[in-house]
């Protein structure tokens, strides 16, 4: 049964982007995930790999976008993206 399956980790407590804007200089000790992910993270965001969307904005500019993320953040884009 679905007794052998593990509870998923928590939810971190503080986001990505309050983690840029909070820490101009983190220590290695006080890093709430390694660099490494940070460094991925920034490279799928400004490089756009893998991405097989993209949002557009009030004034028309766009960028790229990973649909499987965007559906798992919103029910309402997972719904738009099914159609």
């Amino acid at each position: 049964g679905d007794d052998n399956i593990p509870k998923p980790p928590p939810l971190p407590r503080i986001t990505y982007k309050r983690f840029q804007a909070s820490s101009a200089k983190p220590s290695s000790s006080s890093r709430l995930v390694p660099k490494e992910t940070v460094e991925t993270w920034e490279k799928l965001f400004k490089e756009g790999i893998g991405a097989d969307a993209f949002v557009v904005t009030d004034n028309y500019s766009y960028f790229p976008a990973h649909s499987c993320v965007l559906a798992a953040a919103s029910p309402v884009m997972a719904t738009l993206l099914d159609q």
